[in-house]
């Protein structure tokens, strides 16, 4: 699997509940000009939101680790980020 992720031509990021970062692919590496060694253990927020949606995305993390059938993005998304 760490194959598919390293060598997948998109961004990989992947979060725990607390909102940070547990794993970042190169794809990731490249889209936001952060080493992996910078954005693992890192709040997800400060890395790549700008700070002008931050408190949306905190609300929404929160909404989601309530909703009864949480299991996972239901598709790729594209979001505004930090560059």
């Amino acid at each position: 699997m760490r194959e598919v992720v390293d060598s997948a031509p998109d961004a990989i990021v992947v979060m725990d509940d607390s909102g940070r970062v547990r794993d970042w692919n190169p794809a990731a590496e490249r889209m936001f000009g952060r080493h992996k060694n910078e954005a693992i253990g890192g709040d997800l927020g400060h890395l790549i939101v700008p700070p002008e949606y931050r408190q949306a995305h905190r609300d929404g993390l929160q909404r989601y680790l309530h909703a009864p059938n949480a299991t996972g993005m239901p598709a790729p998304c594209s979001p505004t980020a930090l560059s």
